[in-house]
């Protein structure tokens, strides 16, 4: 897989994945990049909204995986989330971690996260037959002043973690889309290796969670890492491990 990519930048947006998808009907062809400074209806996991407010860095890439089918879109958000911690972790002065299955997390708070979406063309204009298009929302220069009030103690930027520092916005899109496009490439050649570093940066290890299906608490349990699927294991009460593949891991209460 190539690291080149074409950028193309706009000042507001609905959403960037969802122009990426009319892009790729229109002839996009592998590494294009759909970077806005600030999306309107952003969204994450399970159609929730996504606030991205200026000062973030919102993106999406077209990409083609080799030897990756839509049954695989899932490892690569845990590819794209590591490749988003190569970048992140060399900057920010606090442990960057990585909370399945598509959160960034900093001092124990929200970063950014990461939408993943299998997509087949539906006209013949299209130059590719399918596509993972990999959609990265990251609070960069922003504060937790600038969310709503109800979100303000649960989310971070990136300069809030590096002492105020104020990023260049596309000098950081240029290293979070290639560490993505290399980790999404190691899915295929040494993907044993890529679930074990993710392993070694994982939020939820050791701690106590729940596990919700569908806004229904199922049980709770502790986190124990991902399996060779990118299932995430939960060891429940009885001592069992449980696969998660779908619903939502939280933190329980007593956690640090």
């Amino acid at each position: 897989m190539s690291i080149l990519h074409t950028v193309i930048k706009v000042e507001t947006i609905e959403s960037t994945n969802r122009l990426a998808k009319d892009l790729v009907e229109k002839g996009a062809e592998d590494g294009t990049v759909v970077w806005a400074l600030q999306q309107s209806l952003g969204r994450g996991q399970y159609e929730r909204g996504f606030f991205s407010p200026p000062g973030g860095i919102y993106f999406s890439l077209i990409t083609v995986p080799t030897l990756l089918r839509g049954q695989d879109t899932p490892l690569i958000t845990l590819a794209a989330g590591l490749g988003c911690h190569d970048t992140l972790s060399q900057t920010a002065l606090s442990p960057v971690r990585l909370k399945w299955p598509n959160d960034l997390y900093c001092r124990q708070k929200k970063m950014g996260g990461i939408l993943s979406e299998f997509y087949v063309p539906q006209h013949s204009t299209a130059s590719i037959a399918e596509a993972v298009i990999v959609g990265v929302g990251i609070n960069v220069n922003n504060r937790s002043a600038d969310f709503p009030e109800e979100l303000q103690n649960l989310v971070c930027s990136l300069s809030e973690c590096s002492n105020s520092r104020q990023y260049v916005l596309s000098h950081l899109l240029d290293s979070l889309v290639c560490n993505i496009q290399k980790r999404i490439a190691q899915l295929v050649y040494n993907r044993t290796s890529l679930f074990s570093e993710w392993q070694n940066v994982d939020y939820l290890f050791g701690k106590k969670v729940q596990y919700s299906f569908k806004g229904s608490i199922r049980y709770s349990g502790y986190g124990r890492g991902i399996n060779e699927l990118g299932c995430y294991l939960v060891l429940d009460e009885f001592g069992e491990l449980q696969p998660i593949i779908g619903g939502q891991l939280r933190l329980s209460e007593g956690n640090i």
